[in-house]
């Protein structure tokens, strides 16, 4: 399988089925992938359910018993299948993370071997479980995931994590606890987790030149006043606030102040450090012997000054459209601008070679 334009398809280029969900919200950069379960009869019923102008709720993915997938919001746009949650700091996930829901019946109670049900349908004891939940409660009958199910969420899942650079795969109820199960005991986690974001062995492997420091890049957490020197007496400068998700590059720091400049615009000045939080460096090798590097995203755009780079070189991604990352080199010479994300490879450097740890 691979991912067009944000949209699930099958190696030879035939998309998934998608049933478009109304409640499809903007465009974010996921961070996180989050496991459901459906809690509901079949995965028909969630796909229906998430198509309904009246639920309100979307996941990006239902993933039928069977391992059927049906795609309901693209990877790049918010779907509502967090809710209320936290993460690493982060409130809120719907706007950080993909969620993809496993079609199952949830936690069946305390009923026993031999009445386990879900609604009026009798669930043989061979697909149940008997287990506590992780959290400590609650205890009693699991379903069982089936294995065609587990081996498409798993691919699907190791596609994610190598195509938007994912920092982790976490559960339901890691970022609600308390306030949801799932995916629940009989999900297993661990070996899931380690799988999914496991660097493959084809991954690009190269020895970085000497001095290479990736550029520190930080995520606004809150709305943040830009003043003009490291400290709240100084006036704030033009284009104040910054927005929270604005993101900007580090320089020098002062004090638990640091001077930073906002991408994609010329606001400049000091911030309170405390309302930043690191942006992982997301680094890749070019593949091709030529690259050449535009002014846009796409073919069209004409080459930017420093265009082409050659096989091996390092770069940073800052951002990706339809296909194509904006990237910049590392190293003397940097050029910044677009390239076709084909012909860039994850690029596996040491951290204590590079500026700021690298998401790898």
């Amino acid at each position: 399988m691979k991912i067009i334009n944000h949209r699930l398809h099958r190696d030879d280029g035939t998309p998934y089925a998608f049933r478009a969900s109304p409640h499809t919200g903007p465009t974010i950069k996921p961070r996180w992938l989050v496991m459901h379960y459906t809690a509901s009869a079949n995965a028909a019923g969630a796909i229906n359910w998430f198509a309904d102008p009246l639920s309100k709720v979307s996941a990006h993915v239902v993933i039928a018993k069977d391992g059927t997938i049906t795609q309901c919001v693209p990877f790049n746009r918010k779907a509502n299948h967090a809710g209320e949650s936290a993460w690493k700091g982060v409130q809120w996930l719907n706007g950080h993370s993909i969620g993809i829901e496993l079609d199952g019946y949830g936690y069946l109670g305390t009923a026993g071997p031999g009445k386990w049900k879900f609604g009026n349908k009798s669930i043989p004891d061979s697909d149940v479980v008997v287990a506590t939940h992780k959290f400590g409660k609650p205890s009693g009958g699991w379903p069982k995931y089936p294995q065609a199910q587990l081996d498409a969420a798993l691919e699907l899942a190791k596609l994610l994590v190598r195509e938007y650079r994912l920092e982790d795969v976490v559960g339901h109820d890691d970022i609600a606890p308390g306030r949801k199960q799932d995916p629940g005991p009989t999900f297993p986690m661990d070996s899931f987790r380690a799988s999914a974001t496991k660097q493959p062995d084809s991954a690009a492997r190269v020895t970085p030149p000497a001095g290479l420091k990736t550029i520190p890049r930080f995520r606004v957490k809150t709305t943040l006043n830009v003043r003009s020197g490291p400290a709240a007496a100084n006036a704030t400068v033009a284009g104040s606030p910054l927005q929270a998700g604005t993101i900007v590059r580090g320089a020098e720091d002062q004090a638990g102040w640091k001077r930073i400049t906002a991408e994609g615009s010329s606001v400049s000045g000091w911030v309170s450090a405390q309302f930043l939080e690191p942006v992982p460096a997301e680094l890749f090798t070019v593949t091709a012997d030529s690259l050449n590097v535009r002014g846009g995203p796409g073919a069209a755009n004409p080459t930017v000054p420093g265009s082409p780079l050659t096989r091996n070189t390092v770069v940073q991604a800052l951002e990706e459209a339809n296909g194509w990352k904006r990237v910049v080199s590392l190293g003397a010479a940097q050029v910044t601008g677009w390239v076709s994300a084909q012909y860039l490879a994850p690029a596996v450097v040491p951290v204590s070679d590079v500026g700021q740890p690298a998401n790898v």
